[in-house]
């Protein structure tokens, strides 16, 4: 019976597997980054667009040695994991980045171009959408116009109703005092 070699009450096996585990997982998210810089130089919308890709970025990373520790470790996660991770990341970015800054500039273009095809597509329907809009509207201009008119006539005509009732009950409406009060008022008086 051979005992497992056990450092810090973690097994030396375990901890070789979740170094190159966690190398693995620094690396991809070394790739993760690549992505979302990619994305964030097509959409070029200013700092804003900025500030949410680097957060998605930390948000994934996150989720990324979550994932890692969860799956190698039962969730145990010790500090030369997050420094393979880190050392990972680093090789990935120091190999790896000068090739994909060179792709980069295709990269950009075709994304921009399949944006603005996508765009196309999904702006035509809304196009003639608009367009069968303002024809029906220009269509029925005419009576509409009419119609507003006649409301507004409509509503004149009630306003002149309104002061000739004033006129010929003097005290109806007159500040806030109702037809009785203006006829009781001058009686209290004597």
């Amino acid at each position: 019976m051979s005992a497992a070699l056990t450092l810090y009450g973690f097994p030396a096996g375990l901890q070789v597997k979740s170094l190159f585990c966690f190398f693995g997982a620094g690396f991809l998210a070394g790739v993760v980054y690549d992505i979302l810089r990619l994305l964030r130089i097509a959409a070029a919308a200013g700092r804003r667009t900025f500030y949410f890709f680097d957060g998605a970025f930390v948000l994934l990373f996150g989720v990324i040695i979550f994932c890692t520790s969860m799956a190698v470790s039962s969730g145990e996660l010790h500090f030369f994991m997050l420094l393979a991770a880190a050392a990972g990341f680093i090789v990935y970015y120091l190999a790896l980045d000068k090739l994909v800054r060179r792709v980069t500039d295709r990269v950009v273009r075709a994304l921009r171009a399949a944006g603005r095809f996508i765009f196309r597509v999904f702006s035509f329907p809304v196009r003639i959408f608009v367009l069968f809009f303002v024809v029906i509207c220009k269509f029925f201009s005419f009576p509409v116009k009419k119609i507003i008119i006649f409301i507004k006539k409509v509503l004149q005509k009630a306003i002149t109703i309104m002061y000739n009732i004033r006129r010929v009950y003097p005290g109806f409406g007159k500040f806030g005092k109702s037809r009785r009060r203006a006829e009781t008022a001058p009686n209290e008086k004597q």
